[in-house]
């Protein structure tokens, strides 16, 4: 742009042309570094957000892992308790196997007692003697 201006004042005028000029790429340079600014910082706080939810996610599937553990605890103890119930039941029932099997050998010893008791009685109403003897 050429200014056609004449006198005294043409040096001013083209001072504050220029100065005008160097203002307003001043002003466009700071809008822009502003918005520049403004953009790089959108950038961080999105890598922020962004990060908040991937620890916020890392927190979620720990208390998920966490629970699931919890979960895996509650039903190894189950299994564990249902372990020790099966052994003391066992035992019980071995208890009463062995109480049935003293009570059947006295009652198999009182059967053999009274047939031996039999034995002498038969004999003695026979009128004969009684001998210890072993047959094979």
């Amino acid at each position: 742009m050429q200014l056609l201006v004449t006198g005294k004042y043409d040096n001013l005028l083209l001072v504050v042309v220029r100065s005008l000029s160097m203002a307003g790429y001043a002003y466009a340079k700071a809008i822009s570094d502003t918005t520049i600014a403004i953009s790089d910082n959108t950038i961080a706080v999105f890598y922020t957000t962004f990060a908040t939810f991937a620890i916020a996610k890392a927190v979620f599937d720990t208390t998920i892992a966490i629970s699931d553990n919890t979960i895996a605890v509650f039903y190894t103890t189950f299994a564990t308790f249902a372990i020790a119930k099966a052994v003391f039941d066992t035992t019980i029932a071995i208890s009463d196997n062995t109480i049935a099997v003293f009570y059947t050998t006295i009652a198999i010893s009182g059967v053999a007692k009274i047939a031996f008791e039999t034995k002498f009685t038969i004999l003695a109403m026979l009128g004969k003697e009684p001998r210890m003897s072993v047959q094979s």
